[in-house]
């Protein structure tokens, strides 16, 4: 209900928008997922990847990997670093807590152009607790260059599938790819 409420309050076209309740995967049928009722947009069908990214992000760099970075993010990572591990336990970890497994039933995004009848998408935005790249390959080339802009979080543990991704992106007419 928030997010509709906020999607309608800065839509300008609100005929063209639709929202839907949908579990997108590679696969359509029921999968099981880690469910964390502090946070749920956190919640994702693979939890250690989930753990990796968290310790990695907060905890897992060390003042050497900041001195290749920009300056913001060095003076931030200098001003957070002796602090980020209470930091995490005190803010996160309760978010985490009560985390159970639950199954939902998943489409992919070809089921979707294919029920929504899409012949363009302005923009594509998938951010997905890490499952990025798995949401693609339920994605075709022939939908994939009805796309217009796609805004992806690329997980780093998938590091080695960057270009592979940038060469598919590439050969259906995506051109600035960061």
């Amino acid at each position: 209900q928030l997010l509709q409420a906020n999607l309608y309050s800065h839509a300008s076209r609100k005929q063209q928008l639709s929202l839907n309740r949908l579990a997108v995967s590679n696969q359509e049928g029921r999968q099981e997922i880690t469910y964390f009722p502090g946070m749920p947009g956190n919640s994702t069908l693979s939890p250690e990847r989930k753990m990796w990214e968290i310790d990695k992000n907060f905890g897992g760099y060390s003042l050497k990997d900041a001195l290749r970075w920009d300056f913001w993010m060095f003076l931030g990572l200098v001003l957070v670093y002796p602090l980020r591990r209470p930091l995490i336990r005190f803010f996160g970890a309760k978010g985490f807590d009560g985390a159970r497994r639950i199954f939902i039933r998943t489409t992919t995004l070809d089921q979707v152009f294919a029920s929504k009848h899409l012949q363009e998408v302005d923009l594509l935005k998938i951010d997905v607790e890490g499952e990025e790249m798995k949401i693609l390959e339920g994605l075709s080339d022939e939908n994939l260059s009805k796309v217009r802009a796609m805004v992806l979080e690329v997980p780093l543990l998938d590091r080695e599938k960057w270009p592979a991704l940038a060469e598919r992106l590439k050969k259906n007419g995506f051109r600035n790819i960061i």
